[in-house]
């Protein structure tokens, strides 16, 4: 595999593990924060279905996403918006008020479907259909993928457990600012 092409596809792998570290690491807190009294104080279930319209939105957005940066602004602009948006919805969501956080999580699941669509698609273009690195190149975007996820849930967890619920929020934003440095 070219020199250049390694560092382009261990760039893109870095920058979806904080993605998904600060995705999966919010998701991780959410419901803990939206139940907790320190936090918004809503019912469980008031809470839970919060969480599932999150989720559906995180699901439903990527293709309007992804139609968007084909026929637009492409996929590193693409990449780049959403993590901006992303950033904002994470910084919204350290305030710790019904409106910001209502704010924060509707843009966390916008910036997160450009995130994830076009990043994907840089990784395929990369390499040639035929190229037998393609294979390895999608294999190491992926373990970037589940070790984001599965550090940010501890990482996060831990933070928003130790020092409360703002600083888990807070790392969040940190980690989406790092990324969008990198682009």
């Amino acid at each position: 595999m070219p020199y250049p092409q390694r560092t382009s596809l261990l760039l893109i792998a870095i920058i979806e593990l904080l993605e998904r570290f600060s995705y999966y690491g919010t998701r991780a807190i959410i419901v803990l924060f939206a139940i907790d009294e320190n936090g918004l104080g809503l019912q469980r279930s008031e809470a839970l279905s919060s969480y599932a319209q999150l989720t559906f939105l995180v699901f439903l957005l990527p293709l309007p996403a992804g139609i968007i940066s084909d026929l637009t602004i492409k996929q590193k602009n693409g990449t780049l918006l959403g993590g901006i948006i992303a950033l904002a919805g994470y910084t919204s969501l350290s305030m710790e008020e019904m409106n910001f956080v209502v704010i924060g999580l509707i843009l966390m699941a916008i910036g997160t479907s450009f995130v994830k669509t076009n990043l994907t698609v840089l990784v395929g273009r990369l390499f040639e259909k035929t190229d037998k690195n393609r294979d390895f190149g999608f294999m190491l975007f992926y373990f970037g993928i589940n070790l984001g996820a599965f550090i940010g849930v501890l990482v996060i967890g831990s933070i928003s457990e130790e020092m409360g619920w703002k600083y888990g929020f807070m790392i969040s934003a940190f980690a989406t600012l790092l990324y969008v440095c990198l682009l």
